[in-house]
């Protein structure tokens, strides 16, 4: 499959399955997505502390509030338990960098790709080979004002799509799942937020191709990033974005 994919999943069509985290580390082409149940508790949390750095411990310090700093616990100890069984190393033994802008990767494996995300009482995690990649997954909130939103984070033609939806359940669905797909490309490029927003394209509605439609600063560009979309929960749409033809994902679920 090249570049720019057709993988939209709903739920009922993602074959999450149990999976061993003693595997291969996936070929160029294949994403393996992993998910996992975040409860917030300290139960969940306390086999996680004796695997993290003392810097992970230290940001967990600093959460405010403790759903979130046992949530961060538990997402960073499955993240080391997943990438030591790939590498058949010991979860605590490795060691990561982050670049200018806050994306990890691993010391001694740079090479390897791999994201995270976590909300919504879910954390994901994507790993994949030679290439690069980013994942995301967004809660629907009602509290949250979509269409002022929308305003700030979406290009002229993703928000022409949203904002024309007369029904307000589904114009509230369709920004989440836009921006799964938006944060995920941000992810994959490596440089975050730093990007601008309104300055490149992706699909909004469940109909349409997805791939990465259009790129402002580097229109070329476009056609070389694949695009995928699924559903965590029935109320927890996400994304992947890889670097290069998307040939194939594989669904795991840990824990």
């Amino acid at each position: 499959m090249s570049a720019g994919s057709h993988y939209h999943r709903s739920l009922a069509a993602t074959p999450w399955a149990i999976g061993s985290p003693e595997r291969a580390w996936p070929a160029p082409g294949i994403v393996e997505v992993w998910r996992t149940p975040l409860p917030g508790t300290p139960e969940s949390a306390e086999s996680a502390y004796p695997l993290l750095s003392a810097g992970e411990r230290e940001r967990a310090e600093r959460f405010y509030f403790p759903a979130d700093r046992y949530a961060y616990v538990r997402t960073r100890g499955i993240l080391r338990r997943l990438l030591a069984g790939y590498l058949g190393q010991r979860a605590e033994d490795l060691v990561f960098r982050t670049n200018p802008y806050g994306k990890p990767y691993l010391a001694d494996h740079p090479e390897l790709a791999f994201n995270l995300s976590h909300g919504g009482g879910y954390g994901l995690f994507a790993f994949t080979g030679a290439t690069t990649v980013g994942i995301d997954l967004e809660s629907i909130a009602l509290d949250v004002d979509t269409d002022q939103f929308s305003h700030r984070v979406f290009s002229p033609t993703e928000r022409l799509r949203v904002l024309e939806l007369e029904n307000a359940e589904e114009r509230r669905a369709t920004f989440y799942r836009t921006w799964t797909r938006k944060e995920a490309f941000l992810k994959a490029h490596g440089e975050g937020l730093t990007l601008p927003l309104d300055q490149f394209t992706v699909p909004a509605d469940l109909a349409a191709p997805l791939r990465i439609e259009s790129i402002k600063w580097d229109p070329a560009s476009a056609e070389t990033w694949s695009l995928a979309s699924f559903m965590v929960t029935e109320q927890l749409p996400a994304a992947l974005v890889i670097a290069g033809p998307l040939k194939d994902i594989r669904f795991f679920d840990f824990g």
